[in-house]
């Protein structure tokens, strides 16, 4: 009877190892908030995404990755979540170690995994930073986030909330001698609450990233361009 009992935890451990996958390395976050609401909830932000081209697919969204700079100002790293149809939101705060540099793992413990993954894409865009108050922003660094582990030199994708402007992305040189433009598109998803554009920044490292300017472009409503600085 006790070998049996035995053979029965032991059978029970096994399969429920591989219905939850288990992140041993992830960073847990310091504070974690999250909604998911019936009603639309409309948001100002005009920066809403930076995000990895393997972002794209949300089959598996245990964990959040982040591209961490070697040299930074700030520890505190803040992740902000919004779906494209302002319907869910959560900001994570997480706090880093000095020697932490390169991609980092992140723990995502969402309850409405499910829900999200089953949305038409690109659904949820996350903006991660490096800022001495999560809250105000202070100084903020923008880094490249992603669902899966960040390799290679992918495309990223910047998510802008524009309205009825036109978007393109003007990205500097690192001698500032040159500027290479970007045009962005508009997603054809009718429930564009959240955000509405999308800009693909091919090859990142080629342009040797530091920062971009989003320009947005409307004759009857000139809006101010917004510097994006960029931790690549």
């Amino acid at each position: 009877m006790i070998a049996c009992r035995a053979l029965y935890v032991m059978l029970a451990i096994f399969l429920f190892g591989f219905d939850q996958p288990i992140h041993a390395s992830a960073r847990e976050p310091a504070s974690f908030r999250e909604s998911l609401n019936v009603q639309v909830n409309v948001s100002g932000a005009t920066r809403v995404g930076l995000i990895h081209a393997n972002s794209l697919d949300m089959s598996d969204i245990n964990t959040i990755f982040v591209r961490v700079p070697d040299s930074r100002s700030h520890n505190r790293l803040c992740v902000k979540l919004t779906s494209r149809d302002g319907r869910y939101s959560a900001e994570l705060e997480y706090q880093l170690q000095v020697n932490d540099s390169g991609v980092i793992e992140l723990g995502f413990p969402s309850q409405f995994k499910r829900e999200l993954s089953a949305e038409e894409l690109p659904y949820v865009a996350s903006l991660a930073t490096l800022a001495g108050n999560c809250d105000t922003q202070e100084s903020a660094v923008y880094l490249v986030s992603a669902w899966h582990p960040i390799d290679g030199d992918a495309s990223i994708f910047v998510l802008v909330n524009s309205g009825r402007n036109d978007v393109t992305l003007r990205i500097p040189s690192r001698e500032h001698t040159d500027v290479h433009s970007i045009p962005c598109r508009t997603l054809e998803s009718p429930l564009r609450i959240a955000f509405d554009k999308i800009c693909e920044i091919a090859s990142p490292a080629d342009l040797q990233l530091q920062s971009t300017v989003i320009q947005r472009d409307d004759f009857f409503n000139p809006q101010p361009s917004l510097l994006m600085p960029i931790g690549y």
